[in-house]
């Protein structure tokens, strides 16, 4: 029914003159008569994750933001899935970057000429562009879940199985560790890969520095010192230190079950990370304790030595 505006109905011919009002519905009073409104739909903006839009800032705080993505293995057998210690500082990174294409700087020409293995540390980091090699964090990222292994790193893993791996990261190409589940095959890869840097870690030009470190009386004075031979590295090698001896206080921390001590590790690892060219044999015999002391040194203060 169409009503004038006065109440009174409307004739046919004058339905299209004069704008019409629906009666309102049973109940509803008088004055709650009105135009019907009908809201457009609405529909409020989607914000970007805040990951999207906060720009990182990789080397800002450096015990801290070293961020990587890998994923964890799917086929590795149910033996050797172990979940790992969570310890305060040693987690400081477990989110790494898949690279698609390890070589995003190098041409095709470029990748026969200049292997991952045996190539000055700066330049993988550059030819990968990232902070730390990815062999390192990949081979980190696995022996993480595999801490318990017994002798981890004393005993030697497959060596045709190392030798395949070292020709595919060679040739800048992603390996396929669902092949190599095996923790000792893959800590030997790790352990090659700093054995074979042209350079140690630790930097030869400061060795004689680190050796001196020992004859300092109090041990509150050599960690001083430590750290501070520390903060003279590279920062391509102030980085891998940092990951790489916080992932050694995360092996030490299973030593009941692995049997890899600080001071066992000590014994594998100072002679690939401390060293230089010019040692005679005589010097190499009579620095060899020493240097045991300066790796025990670096992995038991971790915290302090590579934090802020």
């Amino acid at each position: 029914l169409l009503l004038r505006m006065d109440g009174r109905p409307l004739s046919a011919q004058k339905k299209e003159m004069l704008p019409s009002i629906r009666i309102a519905s049973i109940g509803a009073p008088s004055e709650g008569i009105s135009s019907p409104s009908i809201s457009p739909p609405h529909s409020t903006p989607t914000s970007p994750p805040s990951f999207l839009t906060s720009p990182r800032d990789p080397l800002a705080k450096l015990p801290d933001t070293l961020h990587v993505a890998l994923s964890p293995p799917t086929s590795t057998s149910q033996k050797h899935k172990k979940l790992k210690k969570q310890s305060k500082n040693d987690n400081a990174f477990h989110s790494l970057p898949n690279f698609k294409n390890l070589s995003p700087n190098l041409s095709k020409s470029q990748k026969k000429k200049t292997p991952m293995f045996g190539t000055q540390l700066e330049t993988v980091v550059q030819i990968e562009g990232s902070e730390v090699p990815w062999i390192v964090l990949k081979t980190i990222s696995l022996l993480d879940q595999l801490l318990e292994t017994e002798g981890l790193f004393r005993q030697a893993g497959s060596l045709n199985s190392v030798i395949e791996i070292k020709k595919c990261c060679n040739k800048w190409a992603i390996v396929d560790f669902e092949r190599y589940p095996e923790p000792h095959t893959i800590a030997s890869v790790l352990k090659a890969f700093l054995r074979e840097l042209p350079e140690p870690l630790l930097s030869g030009e400061l060795y004689d520095d680190y050796i001196k470190v020992v004859d300092l009386p109090v041990k509150d004075e050599q960690i001083k010192v430590l750290k501070g031979l520390v903060g003279q590295l590279p920062l391509a090698n102030r980085l891998l230190a940092m990951v790489f001896f916080r992932f050694l206080g995360r092996v030490s921390s299973y030593s009941s079950q692995n049997k890899m001590t600080a001071t066992n590790l000590s014994v594998i690892f100072a002679p690939p990370l401390l060293w230089k060219p010019e040692l005679s044999q005589n010097e190499i015999l009579q620095h060899t304790p020493r240097t045991f002391q300066i790796v025990t040194l670096l992995i038991e203060n971790r915290d302090y030595i590579f934090g802020e």
